[in-house]
């Protein structure tokens, strides 16, 4: 069993500098240490995700550099359209990050992670961005759009709506809703179809996506069911679990992957909502992938984990990156090779074939 085909890292943009820069001391590094780590990692899926606008960043200490690779055509901090538009943020967007890292090497499978939240409600005309970092979900769709023009490989959009990372104080049920409504109008966005919809939380009026998708739109949605874990400030008592259940009987059959979070039960309880979501007669179930806190775990618990969550209906893992350090790349490659190692003892066990409780085939590419 390959994990790694399943498996990627999420890099946040908070820790990045512009090349060559040699300030601010909070971001040592530039995006040519992502190549690094993502050619010696084993890992050939690489997320980008953005900083949360909603809190000031904690400061890094100055470390040195690593050695970097061919350099990315990073824009300057001061290219307005490198940034985020809160005029106060260093954190860049991670769709020209992703961009960066496609035309560098275009043997790796990327993902952009779009944060939805607050701010004000208003039609998506095709140009205007929101404030504070947060942007429309018809801007992520384009974002994708183009991004998918610049690889041969596979392109995603994680929707996420986590409220310690974005400007919203709503309960479960909210975020679940607002996460399906972000779905639906980023598949007819992404089908190329000019669309009208009235939302919620989101509305397009006349919109087309351009440039046009080069692929069939599921393979680019997915959806961040880890978002949902935190409480918020909201006063319902929505669980997770029922959480879960909302936006895949809602927006199941319009996305490829799912991404999870939580115990082995948790696990099980997603891989067996999202293989209700199968028919002959309709697409195939997203494939489920699990966020692991891997920093906080020692090799031991780690290797335990996995192989309950494999045995759970998890076909891959996501570990996230906080923070940019001298020893990120050996942490990483370690990592790699340890997620490697495990699918093999799976294959050697047999035991490989006890997570089918969905139809994971496709890749988590």
């Amino acid at each position: 069993m390959d994990l790694l085909l399943n498996s990627g890292i999420e890099f946040s943009t908070a820790t990045l500098r512009p090349v060559g820069a040699s300030t601010p001391a909070t971001c040592p590094f530039d995006a040519t240490a992502l190549i690094d780590i993502a050619k010696h990692s084993r890992f050939r899926n690489v997320w980008i995700s953005g900083t949360d606008p909603s809190r000031p960043r904690e400061s890094r200490p100055q470390t040195a550099e690593p050695p970097t690779s061919r350099a990315a055509p990073t824009p300057h901090r001061d290219d307005p359209k490198a940034r985020h538009d809160d005029p106060g943020s260093t954190s860049y967007d991670p769709a020209v990050i992703a961009g960066s890292l496609a035309r560098v090497d275009p043997t790796m499978d990327l993902g952009i992670v779009g944060q939805l939240g607050e701010p004000p409600r208003s039609d998506y005309s095709g140009n205007s961005r929101e404030s504070g970092g947060i942007r429309h979900p018809g801007l992520y769709a384009r974002d994708i759009s183009t991004l998918s023009l610049l690889t041969p490989r596979q392109v995603r959009l994680l929707l996420s709506c986590d409220p310690l990372r974005v400007r919203v104080d709503s309960d479960r049920t909210e975020r679940a809703r607002r996460l399906c409504e972000a779905v639906r109008i980023c598949s007819l966005l992404l089908d190329g179809r000019e669309s009208t919809l009235a939302g919620e939380y989101y509305s397009v009026k006349r919109a087309s996506n351009k440039p046009a998708l080069n692929r069939a739109a599921r393979e680019c949605l997915a959806v961040d069911l880890s978002s949902l874990d935190e409480t918020g400030l909201g006063s319902s008592e929505t669980s997770y679990r029922e959480a879960i259940k909302l936006v895949i009987n809602k927006v199941g059959d319009r996305v490829g992957l799912a991404v999870g979070s939580g115990d082995a039960d948790v696990a099980i309880y997603a891989s067996e909502t999202l293989a209700t979501r199968s028919h002959p007669d309709e697409s195939p179930s997203p494939t489920l992938v699990w966020r692991l806190e891997w920093k906080r775990m020692s090799d031991d618990e780690l290797v335990t984990t996995v192989i309950d969550l494999v045995d759970s209906g998890v076909a891959g893992f996501l570990f996230r990156v906080d923070q940019l350090t001298d020893s990120t790349l050996h942490d990483i490659s370690a990592l790699g090779s340890l997620i490697a190692s495990i699918g093999d003892r799976l294959d050697r066990s047999g035991r490989s074939d006890r997570s089918g409780r969905s139809d994971r085939s496709g890749r988590f590419k």
